[in-house]
């Protein structure tokens, strides 16, 4: 994931009079965000009755887990059709509880990576809008770690994962689902505590998704150093 610009971050704030939880460098641009980095992350807070922009771990941590480590390891996505159903051991769903507790959120971003081809020769591709601003529909939660005494700023962490659906026909080449993306005017809908959340409104989302991740542009980049950040990621690997 990217942020080319931290611009429309700040347009956002002034346009939606936002609070911001963080500071401003927390929310600099970042062309290689990976799973367990910080995000943006835009939320309603019921403390302030408004919309807020915070920094949460991309990586949903479980009230249950006791640790970082026993959480799961894959919670950075979430299957959009799946957002209510049981697990098959008979548990409830992870995400039912902040799905129908107004615990959604939209990560902001300028765009995402993703990969193709077999899995020891995969080649990575940029995926974005023509306008460079997208809002990925997620689900969050304060995880409290029971290792830091109570007090210490650590102690209370906000986790988030991102919501994923079945690719749109002209990115599928590249990978069999994408990132629920939605219109900006659908964003204060999935943030609303008051909207209902259950499956129908997931689905809503995703049916409002569809259109704006068919209008994406994508072109493949060269591979992805795990310590490399900076805008030529994003370059064009391949040139006419």
């Amino acid at each position: 994931m990217d942020i080319r610009s931290a611009d429309f971050l700040d347009q956002l704030i002034a346009d939606h009079s936002l609070y911001a939880v963080n500071q401003p460098k927390e929310f600099a641009p970042r062309n290689n965000i990976t799973p367990s980095s910080q995000v943006a992350t835009l939320l309603h807070s019921s403390k302030l009755n408004k919309a807020v922009l915070a920094t949460a771990r991309w990586g949903y941590i479980p009230t249950w887990a006791t640790s970082i480590r026993a959480a799961p390891s894959t919670t950075f996505n979430a299957r959009s059709e799946s957002a209510m159903n049981r697990e098959s051991d008979g548990r409830a769903s992870m995400w039912r509880t902040p799905l129908t507790n107004g615990r959604r959120c939209i990560i902001p971003a300028s765009g995402y990576y993703e990969w193709a081809g077999p899995k020891q020769a995969r080649t990575p591709h940029w995926i974005y809008p023509a306008d460079g601003t997208i809002g990925f529909a997620g689900l969050y939660n304060w995880w409290t770690n029971p290792a830091l005494p109570p007090g210490d700023p650590q102690r209370m962490q906000l986790t988030t994962t991102m919501l994923t659906m079945p690719s749109v026909a002209h990115l599928a080449h590249i990978h069999d689902r994408n990132p629920v993306a939605l219109p900006v005017d659908a964003w204060w809908q999935w943030l609303d505590p008051t909207t209902t959340g259950n499956q129908d409104l997931v689905d809503a989302m995703v049916a409002r998704s569809q259109p704006l991740m068919s209008e994406l542009l994508e072109h493949e980049v060269a591979p992805l150093g795990s310590r490399i950040d900076g805008p030529e990621l994003i370059h064009p690997i391949h040139t006419q």
